[in-house]
């Protein structure tokens, strides 16, 4: 079977729909110098397709990734339309589903997001971020576009300690929270 990366891909090498993600890296290690068109967009497809994979639209085994994704990324142009957010938001909620099943163990999904929403809005259990002003992260801010959401924790996961048994506490904390909070 061919996909828009131009490599078969064998029986092997598949899952049901699914390759391994290591395989993309194997197949596109680096890509070549004095290369056409078409060999720049067929390894930016599997880098694409290692990016889903790997980060946004993970799944429990962490080394397989849909290669139905790839028909979405045939056209540059159109997939330049497509809202990515909400399909990876739509994702992560279906692994939530999942995984608040009886028998869900596991959770999949770019729970990153999850982690940073949680912070966002429940801060008693972020890391303190202590008093970062944006001028020491970007002395000219003009030059370069606002950092990202999370990076306001860059950081606060700096620790000298190990944090244990605290489940019980963050669970009356969040009994605790008032309604506007």
């Amino acid at each position: 079977m061919f996909d828009t990366t131009g490599l078969p891909i064998p029986e092997n090498n598949r899952t049901g729909g699914r390759i391994q993600i290591r395989q993309l890296s194997r197949w596109f290690p680096n890509l070549p110098n004095n290369v056409n068109d078409v060999e720049v967009q067929r390894y930016a497809r599997a880098y694409i397709l290692q990016l889903l994979g790997g980060t946004l639209f993970t799944d429990k085994s962490n080394n397989l990734v849909h290669i139905t994704y790839l028909q979405f990324f045939e056209d540059f142009e159109a997939a330049g339309q497509y809202n990515r957010g909400s399909a990876t938001l739509a994702h992560l909620y279906r692994q939530l589903c999942l995984a608040d099943d009886i028998d869900g163990a596991e959770i999949a999904g770019p729970v990153i997001l999850l982690q940073l929403w949680a912070w966002d809005r429940l801060p008693f259990l972020a890391p303190i971020t202590g008093n970062v002003l944006r001028d020491d992260i970007i002395p000219n801010e003009e030059l370069f576009p606002p950092p990202p959401f999370g990076h306001r924790w860059k950081h606060a996961l700096e620790t000298t300690g190990t944090s244990m048994h605290v489940l019980t506490k963050y669970r009356e904390m969040i009994d605790m929270q008032a309604p506007d909070e």
